[in-house]
């Protein structure tokens, strides 16, 4: 009865759930598998119950139609088999309608003994075969031995699983075993082709996706980093913290030369900015000592940051939008004024305390003493039969105890008081129309005290400085200074102001300095009569809304806008610069420039003035002074490592200078037809000799010691006398003349080599052994032992480039004082330096800036200038270091919201803190 719409089966598997399961099983998936083509799901079929036959309400009638659908019948023989109903049914049935002949045994476990003379199954040995098989074979079956794969983990192409199916296969199909195996191992052939050839194109696809997913994502990265990186370029002149913050993470996203590039700019702005501070509210308030600068905020909050080191404080006054705020000298105690009341603070106290005011009606100005102890208020009552006309109230208190030590009253209120020193209080009062400066003695209470008038009638507005000695006034598009106690003229400025009204200014205290605020920036103008030095004008960019400015002393000052609080130093040169040594004397007026001449190593660097008449020895580690030289030390040429003997040359001889020493002695150097010493002289470690190139480009090799010559390396070039330069390690000389192509001369064999630079200009050693060519059009060609290599092509034309140890990065100094900064690998211009204005120009026709030299320390991405009249000034070059200064200065981290209104919506870190 076979079972209509169903193929037939090839074979029933009759078996013991019990205990076979696990080995049916797998000879069940051997037997669908073998010698299957790959592209086919199943090529015979295998019937076993827990798998093709559903739930049922009869099982044993729906096993015998299955029985009835398959051509063959396996029995897995074992003692759970031989004791198993089911098994022993399904045979009987099998014996009942088809034949034995198509019966076929696989020994599961147990034994399987055949007795030959009973021509059936030794029933006595045999445990492993159902009692229905008694009698259903004439001969001996051969069965196939699975016994020694029970309870051991197998994979369905185990060999021996492989070949018990190929047993019974070949029963079933009738075909040769041998040609099954062979089929099965081509079949398998085609499968492992078929899935090499599916995960090779699965690989490639998923490169392919890949590749493309990646390039997608580095074009978004490079988009990000580009708007990040345009951003904060934006930025630099409304909002620097935010600008560095931005080109910090322009360059993590993409350390690219433009991303490198804008994170130089952002550090070279604002070059008198030395610090930022942020609060949580608007500030309204900024004062400052000799130590510290607050803010005071719209919450009653006051900040005090420290100058240099310190921790921040923190005063919640408990009042509201505070109006004043005043600190001690060394920043220890604190007052602070909103509306009619103040409250004074100090460090050792928990909370501050409030100052008693009688019926004050306005409060006109608050101030601390330099040490602390004394908080002057100057308020006023209201108009009453008992205080009229004199309204005015001056109350010296006793800060500790809040009690009042002295009280002054005039019609008239004290402005702006100050306490310059703990005895005194200075202010400024009208009297009829002029203002008049009033310094109360406490220690003889004269109520009227010192006085100095001076007539501001025609002034629109008026300011003190900070001690209330001088006075600024600004009207009709200028600036009156005068001292407040009379005894001056006027000293105005040099250069007008930026507008005609300005709502707020400061002078410093010595007079030389006012700063006043125009469209957000802050200006500081230099009066008529203060030093030379000072420029006439400085602009303090950075910020767009600035509203506050303080002096704290004549060369630094603070201000403030919005939430943010910066701190300047009118000396500083960048923030990217370090000014060592002491100053060389001004010989601008000889048209040379000083020497800069720094140790192999890095470590320390010769200084020398354009004479040679001055000189000393720089520690670069620390910036600190080491040895000075004689007088007439000679323009210094070449230096050991430890900068223990320089080799320096005046105008006819060479000199040995010993700085640990103080010695200076002349060398018998000159070779014959030499009357001028050598323009520059390298050591040779390899011979320990030293290499001399001489003004009309000869080049011989000196004894080591006391330097006399040892052998011509290059006869006098022909032409103009040439410039010249020798590698660190001596082994090669570059010459560049006027209408004479460049050469590079070997000073072991004395080969001449002329490069194929146009127009050479000027030559400089580069790194350790290599020297660096620059061409008339700024393209710049460098010759080492690894040969030549144009480092970037042409740029704009100037002077001569220097080249940083590790060749990534030149420099050179422009006509008008800017140090030109490019990247050598790619080429870009990375930015520009500002030079600070040398003490004197050279010549009236030449640039300022020719008194300039620069050099790169060796070992290290600093560049080191130094200008007649000067010091010796270190520029960091390092991105790692850019990446540093700007995170501090920013004083605060990124906000997401910051970053998605400069980047975009996406790719938003979750870490955006500036030092990560």
């Amino acid at each position: 009865m076979r079972l209509s719409g169903t193929p037939r089966d090839d074979a029933f598997l009759s078996y013991s759930h019990r205990e076979d399961k696990q080995v049916v099983t797998l000879l069940q998936s051997a037997l669908h598998r073998f010698a299957q083509p790959w592209w086919r799901r199943r090529v015979r079929r295998i019937f076993r119950d827990v798998t093709d036959l559903g739930a049922h309400p009869e099982l044993l009638p729906a096993l015998h139609k299955r029985l009835a659908n398959a051509d063959w019948l396996i029995v897995c023989a074992s003692p759970a088999a031989a004791a198993s109903y089911w098994v022993g049914e399904e045979i009987t049935w099998w014996r009942t309608h088809r034949s034995t002949g198509r019966i076929l045994l696989v020994r599961c476990s147990g034994e399987l003994a055949w007795d030959r003379r009973a021509r059936d199954f030794d029933w006595e040995r045999s445990d492993a075969v159902p009692r229905a098989l008694a009698g259903a074979f004439q001969h001996e079956p051969r069965w196939v031995d699975l016994s020694d794969l029970v309870g051991r983990r197998i994979g369905a192409r185990d060999p021996r699983l492989r070949d018990a199916a190929a047993d019974l296969l070949s029963t079933i199909h009738d075909r040769p075993k041998s040609d099954l195996v062979g089929e099965d191992r081509r079949r398998h052939r085609q499968a492992m082709r078929a899935v090499a050839a599916a995960a090779t194109v699965f690989v490639l696809l998923l490169g392919v996706l890949t590749l493309a997913e990646l390039r997608s994502a580095r074009r978004a990265e490079d988009t990000r980093a580009g708007k990040l990186a345009e951003a904060a370029l934006a930025l630099v002149d409304q909002d620097v913290t935010l600008a560095n913050l931005l080109a910090v993470e322009a360059y993590r996203l993409r350390p690219e030369p433009a991303q490198r590039a804008a994170l130089l700019q952002v550090n070279a702005a604002s070059p008198q900015l030395v610090a930022t501070h942020h609060t949580a509210s608007e500030i309204t308030a900024v004062t400052s000592s000799a130590t510290a600068m607050a803010a005071g905020t719209d919450s009653g909050v006051v900040h005090v940051w420290p100058i240099g080191a310190g921790t921040p404080a923190r005063v919640a006054t408990g009042l509201g939008r505070l109006d004043q705020v005043a600190l001690s000298r060394d920043a220890s105690t604190v007052a602070a004024a909103a509306g009619t009341e103040v409250v004074v603070w100090r460090a050792d106290w928990a909370a501050p305390r409030r100052l008693p005011l009688d019926g004050a009606d306005h409060l006109a100005s608050v101030a601390v003493s330099p040490s602390g102890d004394r908080t002057v208020v100057s308020w006023a009552r209201p108009q009453t039969p008992q205080h009229a006309p004199g309204i005015g109230v001056v109350d010296v208190v006793d800060t500790a105890t809040g009690r009042v030590l002295l009280r002054r009253e005039h019609p008239e209120w004290l402005l702006d008081v100050t306490m310059p020193d703990d005895r005194t209080v200075r202010g400024v009062r009208w009297e009829a129309s002029d203002r008049v400066a009033l310094d109360l003695d406490l220690r003889t209470l004269d109520p009227n005290g010192h006085r100095g008038v001076q007539p501001m009638r025609a002034r629109t507005l008026f300011r003190p400085s900070a001690d209330g000695s001088m006075w600024v006034a600004n009207g009709f598009g200028h600036f009156t200074v005068l001292p407040a106690f009379g005894g001056g003229e006027d000293r105005g400025t040099r250069a007008k102001p930026p507008s005609r009204q300005a709502g707020t200014f400061t002078v410093t205290n010595d007079g030389h300095r006012i700063a006043t605020i125009h469209s957000g920036h802050v200006y500081v103008l230099a009066a008529r009569d203060s030093p030379g030095e000072y420029p006439d004008t400085t602009e303090l960019s950075g910020f767009r809304n600035t509203s506050l400015v303080r002096f704290f002393d004549a060369h630094r000052l603070v201000s403030a806008g919005g939430r943010t609080v910066a701190f300047w130093d009118l000396r500083q040169v960048s923030r990217l610069a370090a000014v060592t040594g002491t100053s060389l004397r001004d010989l601008a007026r000889f048209k040379q420039s000083p020497v800069v001449l720094p140790t192999g190593d890095g470590r320390f660097a010769v200084v020398a003035d354009e004479l040679g008449r001055s000189a000393y020895v720089v520690d670069l580690s620390d910036g600190h002074q080491r040895d000075a030289a004689p007088k007439d030390v000679g323009r210094p040429l070449w230096t050991d490592p430890a900068a223990e003997r320089v080799l320096t040359a005046t105008d006819k001889a060479v000199l040995e200078w010993l700085p640990r020493h103080g010695r200076l002695r002349t060398l018998d150097w000159l070779p014959p037809g030499q009357a001028e010493p050598p323009q520059a002289i390298a050591a040779r470690p390899s011979d320990s000799s030293f290499v001399a190139v001489y003004r009309d480009g000869a080049v011989w090799a000196h004894e080591g010691g006391d330097g006399r010559p040892l052998r011509s390396i290059r006869p006098a070039a022909t032409g103009s006398p040439p410039s010249a330069a020798v590698s660190a390690d001596g082994s090669r000389v570059g010459l560049v003349g006027v209408g004479s192509p460049a050469v590079t001369v070997d000073t072991d064999s004395g080969e001449v080599r002329e490069l194929d630079l146009h127009e050479a200009v000027g030559v400089a050693p580069a790194g350790p052994d290599g020297l660096i060519f620059t061409g008339v059009d700024g393209s710049v060609e460098s010759v080492g032992s690894d040969g030549r290599a144009t480092v970037a092509g042409p740029a704009e034309p100037g002077g001569t480039w220097e080249l940083s140890e590790d060749g990534t990065v030149a420099a050179r100094l422009r006509a008008d004082g800017r140090i030109l900064v490019r990247d050598l690998p790619s080429g870009e211009r990375l930015g520009d330096l500002a030079m600070p204005m040398p003490a004197s120009g050279i010549a009236m026709d030449l640039s300022p800036y020719n008194s300039v030299r620069m050099r790169f320390r060796p070992g290290h991405r600093d560049l080191l200038t130094v200008a007649s009249g000067a010091s010796l000034t270190r520029w960091d070059l390092d991105v790692a270091s850019w990446r540093r200064i700007a995170c501090e200065l920013a004083g605060r981290d990124l906000g997401a919201d910051e970053w998605r209104r400069a980047a975009g919506p996406d790719g938003v870190p979750e870490d955006l803190r500036c030092a990560r």
